[in-house]
């Protein structure tokens, strides 16, 4: 077996911008430079209980970093939580749907969906968050991040000719852990009139 892959730390920060509008930002913390994949097929060690995977590790939704223009942001992993009681009214959706995939297809990401963060820099992407929201009772509510996996790569990933423009086969086979997308902060906002009428 390949030696085991473990991957660095990353700060990952949320804020409203607007009263709908989710700036998210990742740093690297490290001093070297990573390539993270944030939609597609995650191939990572994944961790089994006494039957089949922990839930969530096999969520191949794109995650809260991705920029890709899309119907809906990729906000899967937020959790909107009475700001009273602590109950949980919007979840981030069971991924557990059966999805079959033909096991001979090719499920690399291209090198051009890949994001690159250089030692102590940040990205930065906003989403809106409003069908999130929609449909919820007036009163005070918290935002938290659900934690999601990402295949990793130390370096930057480049295209190499008879790859098609996707990540090389002997990268994606390598054995690697999970990079973790996990953020503490708790966001807080009010809903008055069935809109979001802003932080708090």
């Amino acid at each position: 077996m390949d030696s085991l892959l473990f991957p660095p730390k990353v700060e990952l920060r949320l804020r409203l911008v607007e009263s709908t509008s989710l700036e998210v930002t990742v740093e690297n913390t490290t001093e070297e430079t990573i390539t993270v994949q944030p939609r597609g097929h995650q191939n990572f060690l994944v961790p089994w209980g006494p039957m089949q995977p922990e839930p969530d590790v096999l969520d191949d939704r794109p995650r809260i970093i991705d920029s890709t223009p899309q119907n809906y942001a990729p906000i899967s992993s937020l959790v909107v939580l009475d700001a009273v009681t602590g109950e949980v009214v919007r979840g981030h959706e069971d991924p557990s749907k059966c999805h079959l995939r033909d096991p001979k297809a090719d499920t690399r990401p291209r090198v051009d969906e890949l994001i690159k963060l250089e030692p102590h820099k940040s990205i930065t992407v906003v989403h809106q968050i409003d069908w999130k929201m929609k449909g919820l009772q007036d009163g005070k509510y918290k935002i938290r991040m659900h934690p999601k996996g990402c295949r990793w790569w130390r370096g930057k990933v480049e295209n190499e000719e008879g790859e098609d423009g996707k990540v090389p086969a002997r990268l994606w086979k390598g054995v690697v852990v999970p990079l973790m997308l996990r953020s503490q902060d708790e966001l807080e906002v009010t809903i008055k009139d069935g809109k979001v009428d802003g932080a708090l």
